[in-house]
């Protein structure tokens, strides 16, 4: 990922963390001493109300939407996932500023879990072609 690309997810995550935190100041004064068991409920609601809309925006279920309004609904939902997230992190101690920090190190290993995944995928892959006679020049087989 681009420095870029991750400076704008950075600025973007940080204005939506503080209107989540500035929205609970004003309207939840006692939320910061909250037990943080609340809020990892309340996100594990939040998660599984996501789920229900999507099982409804595939048809199932008996509560008969269409699939637009349940795919407004899982929105709906993943914006309080979002919020609950925020909070929990928050009551564990865990700022905008850590949690920036957390998102670029998590994306930084997954880019190198992935790096090393295509190239076990590529080396599977010559492997099997090898076996069966069909070889391809590495490059420390091309001549200097």
């Amino acid at each position: 990922m681009s420095e870029s690309v991750v400076s704008g997810v950075v600025n973007t995550m940080l204005n939506v963390w503080n209107a989540i935190l500035d929205f609970n100041d004003r309207w939840f004064p006692k939320w910061r001493k909250t037990d943080p068991i609340y809020y990892s409920n309340a996100l594990a609601g939040e998660s599984g109300e996501v789920c229900n809309a999507i099982k409804h925006m595939v048809g199932g279920g008996t509560n008969k939407m269409t699939p637009e309004q349940a795919r407004l609904k899982a929105v709906d939902e993943t914006v309080d996932v979002l919020i609950y997230m925020t909070l929990l992190l928050e009551r564990l101690g865990v700022d905008q500023h850590g949690f920036i920090a957390a998102f670029k190190k998590k994306m930084t290993e997954n880019e190198h879990r992935m790096e090393e995944e295509l190239n076990k995928s590529a080396q599977t892959i010559a492997d099997k072609l090898e076996k069966q006679g069909v070889r391809f020049p590495w490059p420390g087989d091309m001549p200097g």
